[in-house]
């Protein structure tokens, strides 16, 4: 894990969270919510789990971004 935000702050947090089949994507432009596991893929974790890191100074998720709009249409459709 990168230990400074793309900012220069080295105010990072860890953020943890199990949610057993109680995981909801909403992106604008799809009829349908995405109501399943973490997605993998999208940089907040994947399966039972989030995980993610995010800056305390600007907000910032830490991560590989963007994610593709290839990617994004994968999980709003195939689930």
């Amino acid at each position: 894990m990168d230990t400074t935000c793309k900012c220069g702050s080295i105010q990072i947090a860890k953020v943890y969270g199990r949610c057993v089949d109680q995981f909801q994507l909403i992106v604008p432009g799809y009829e349908n919510d995405y109501n399943n596991d973490v997605p993998a893929g999208i940089g907040i974790g994947h399966g039972d789990f989030m995980e993610f890191s995010y800056c305390l100074d600007c907000g910032q998720i830490q991560g590989e971004f963007p994610i593709s709009q290839k990617l994004i249409h994968k999980v709003m459709t195939d689930y």
